[in-house]
């Protein structure tokens, strides 16, 4: 692991630079295989403010919070390091769960039963063809049913995609 600590109008004492690097060490256990770490704290008027670059195998990690002090800064900044690698960390677990779920999660879902939906978009009286296509391009539905007056057969139109319509006539 190669580690930096940088200090920009202020003075980086070794207490702050074995802070880090214990708190590192920390961080190893959650996100396994540090590449690189640089760390900046630098002072502006009452506060001190500390930025890290975190590169590991997993993902790169960037982080910037404000203190009162030098310490309290790298404190918050360690925190939300390792909030932020928990979270990388959960991600990854989960995809690969996923992954590995996911076959047999297909085959469930050809088991299950189909749902039925009802549907009030039918004609009781009989009506044409033409009525029934302009009463189903009206509505929402993707399935109009209606008694054919030209024939009287039992008609069902559907929509199959955005500009096709589908016809099934049943006699009796």
């Amino acid at each position: 692991m190669n580690f930096k600590l940088t200090g920009r109008n202020v003075e980086i004492e070794e207490a702050d630079r074995e802070y880090c690097l214990k708190r590192l060490g920390k961080m190893e256990k959650i996100v396994s295989q540090i590449l690189d770490v640089e760390v900046v704290v630098s002072k502006e008027r009452f506060t001190a403010i500390a930025d890290i670059t975190l590169k590991s195998k997993i993902a790169l990690f960037n982080a910037k919070e404000k203190g009162k002090d030098v310490k309290s800064a790298l404190n918050a900044l360690f925190d939300l390091l390792e909030l932020q690698a928990k979270r990388e960390k959960e991600k990854l677990t989960t995809k690969k769960k996923k992954k590995e779920e996911s076959p047999v999660v297909q085959e469930e879902s050809l088991r299950e039963e189909p749902t039925l939906e009802v549907s009030d978009s039918f004609s009781t009286k009989p009506i044409t063809l033409k009525e029934a296509l302009g009463f189903l391009k009206e509505s929402s539905e993707t399935v109009y049913a209606f008694k054919n007056i030209d024939n009287g057969y039992f008609t069902v139109l559907y929509k199959k995609g955005k500009k096709q319509t589908a016809i099934i006539e049943m006699k009796g």
